[in-house]
């Protein structure tokens, strides 16, 4: 009723060494770690690919392995695949050459094999024709795989923005990588990022000019510049004296310089004009009286119209070339000062002299400690003498008792 190759074929459904140098079906998980076959994994995210005999990769359910099947290779007869070689099978979706993955049988048995070679037409033992195989479809959720056996991801994608330079870039929002407009040749400005990251920007930057103000060299159309003034002083403005000063736009200042007339006395002026006499009066001056003015250059004082009064002697006002005029024309001075002991002081009838007829010196009192007019010393007041101002060599020098002298008994030489 079956003929022996139905039977065979029943065989192989079972039994490897039945069907003998047709199609190996791939087993999975071996208990001594090898793989004579390729895994078939359906959860990407538990596919783990190592560097030894055990490689799988996961097409979500939906692969095949190439056959040993003679027909499949053109005709020739092909030797059995070793488990090394078996391992090493590429993996690849069905297409119309492959054999279809039986999704019915558990994970470590396949279906039963076709051989391809006479499509469409039934054996010599009555054998149905090999179902068509079903598109599979691009492999989907494939993960590169490294010689190392491990996955790598993609390098990171820069971002324009973030303010990080990434690969790529150039510079990124305000930073420049330290870069600077004087890095491009320019004087100063602020250097930009390109909106793209990509480069730089340069608008703002700029070169000073070849001379401007405040570069310490006077130049057209500035009148000074820091402490240059082309040779200008205050005197060769038509003041007197005085300091230039250079404003910040390197225009003049001649606030500190002076000149003879502006009522204002400064440098070396002595004066100027009525205002800038100061305290300086006739009177200060030595005069009777009058009205102080300045010369045409503030160079001196002006006393034309300062005077003398006319001496007029006894009307009690020292004037012209009177000593003294009376009892109030006597200014500070007193017998005391003129170097008596008192008395009042008088001036002489022309007030040419001062009189010091009512002038005295006092009695000499020994034994007061002063050593009065007639008194060589007096106690303790020895009028400066030593032994040493007295010839007597070196020691004590007393006063005699009557103020007469010394007592040199305690000198010696």
């Amino acid at each position: 009723m079956f003929s022996k190759s139905s039977i065979l074929g029943i065989l192989c459904l079972f039994s490897f060494a039945a069907c003998g140098a047709g199609l190996q079906p791939p087993t999975n998980g071996q208990d001594n770690g090898q793989d004579d076959g390729v895994e078939i994994v359906t959860d990407p995210t538990e596919q783990n690919v190592e560097n030894g005999a055990d490689a799988g990769v996961g097409f979500n359910g939906d692969a095949h392995v190439e056959s040993n099947d003679p027909a499949a290779d053109g005709g020739a007869k092909a030797e059995p695949k070793s488990s090394l070689d078996a391992s090493m099978e590429k993996v690849h979706p069905i297409d119309d050459a492959g054999i279809e993955a039986d999704a019915g049988l558990p994970s470590n048995e396949a279906g039963p094999s076709y051989d391809d070679a006479a499509p469409n037409s039934e054996d010599a033992a009555g054998l149905p024709p090999a179902p068509p195989a079903p598109d599979a479809g691009p492999a989907t959720n494939d993960l590169a795989v490294e010689d190392n056996g491990s996955t790598d991801s993609a390098p990171p994608v820069a971002v324009c923005g973030n303010g990080i330079i990434e690969s790529g870039e150039l510079c990124d929002s305000d930073n420049f990588n330290g870069q600077s407009c004087s890095a491009f040749g320019y004087d100063a400005g602020q250097i930009q990022c390109a909106s793209d990251c990509g480069g730089y920007e340069l608008q703002l930057c700029f070169n000073y000019p070849t001379s401007y103000c405040g570069d310490g060299k006077m130049d057209v159309g500035e009148q000074c510049d820091s402490s240059d003034f082309g040779g200008l002083e205050c005197k060769l403005l038509g003041h007197d004296g005085g300091k230039l000063r250079c404003n910040q736009d390197c225009t003049l200042d001649e606030t500190d310089c002076h000149s003879c007339g502006d009522n204002i006395r400064n440098g070396t002026e002595v004066c100027d004009g009525i205002l800038g006499l100061g305290l300086n009066t006739c009177k200060s001056l030595g005069y009777d009286g009058g009205t102080l003015g300045c010369n045409l250059t503030c160079s001196a004082f002006n006393i034309t119209n300062c005077y003398y009064q006319a001496a007029q002697c006894g009307d009690n006002i020292r004037n012209g070339t009177e000593v003294c005029d009376g009892i109030l024309g006597l200014g500070l001075n007193t017998c005391k000062s003129l170097g008596f002991d008192g008395g009042t002081l008088g001036c002489n009838l022309t007030c040419s002299a001062f009189n010091t007829a009512n002038c005295y010196y006092q009695a000499a009192q020994c034994g007061n400690n002063q050593a009065e007019q007639g008194e060589a010393c007096d106690g303790t007041d020895l009028n400066s003498a030593t032994c040493e101002s007295l010839g007597e060599g070196h020691g004590t020098v007393s006063c005699k008792n009557d103020c007469s002298g010394f007592n040199v008994k305690n000198c010696v030489f």
